[in-house]
């Protein structure tokens, strides 16, 4: 049995309600990526990718799929293969594009139960925390997770709770009046940024707080289903 060793953890009819729920990860990246992985591999039935891009070099550093052999191979179909290989019963739905608003008609067919936000562009992630309002579609957004060289602390929490994140500020401002504003799950990394004053500007990073962030977002999700 694939899952076996998840059973003193999540019992049968756990293990039966991960492999009925739909999870979409959009933006496959150094979060993402590691989400994908997880989820894959705690027994999902199903998995919704979306991410326009193509690996390169400079994702070596902190992304699953990213190796020398692997650049400019499609992320969601190096991903969708991957996964496939851990579970050759899952099902994939890969898109090869950039979430827009005009993508929720394509994404909401699919019918997904959770969603995970692993967007960097924040017109973007504000459009698909929006459409998740509207839906009532349980949505966790990952907050910032760069310039930072260890993974710090991550914190499940709601927009409103949270602080000293670039992301959550723009994000509070936005979504402040909203009647749901305070039902935005997200998760916060409490580290500060390593980056030194001469370096302000600067985005850069490590494999750890991303990584950490993915797996966190991941055990989450899992832990909604089966609870």
């Amino acid at each position: 049995m694939r899952f076996k060793s998840l059973l003193p953890l999540v019992d049968f009819a756990g293990l039966e309600a991960l492999k009925k729920t739909t999870v979409a990860v959009i933006g496959c990246g150094g979060v993402g990526s590691y989400s994908v992985m997880a989820l894959a591999r705690t027994g999902i039935g199903r998995l919704i990718i979306v991410d326009p891009d193509t690996i390169e070099t400079g994702n070596i550093n902190r992304q699953l799929m990213a190796f020398e052999s692997t650049v400019g191979l499609s992320k969601t179909d190096w991903l969708r293969a991957h996964v496939l290989d851990i579970n050759p019963d899952i099902k994939v739905d890969a898109i090869e594009d950039a979430y827009n608003s005009a993508m929720d008609k394509t994404l909401f067919a699919l019918k997904p139960d959770y969603i995970i936000d692993a967007i960097d562009d924040m017109p973007a992630k504000k459009a698909l925390i929006s459409a998740c309002l509207e839906r009532d579609i349980p949505l966790l957004s990952v907050l910032a997770q760069g310039n930072r060289l260890g993974s710090g602390t991550m914190i499940h929490t709601t927009l409103a709770k949270t602080s000293y994140d670039p992301i959550a500020r723009v994000l509070r401002r936005h979504f402040k009046t909203h009647p749901k504003y305070k039902t935005i799950e997200v998760i916060w990394n409490d580290a500060p940024t390593d980056i030194p004053a001469d370096g302000a500007g600067c985005v850069a990073a490590s494999i750890f707080s991303p990584a950490m962030a993915g797996l966190k977002a991941a055990e989450i999700m899992i832990k909604k289903v089966i609870q």
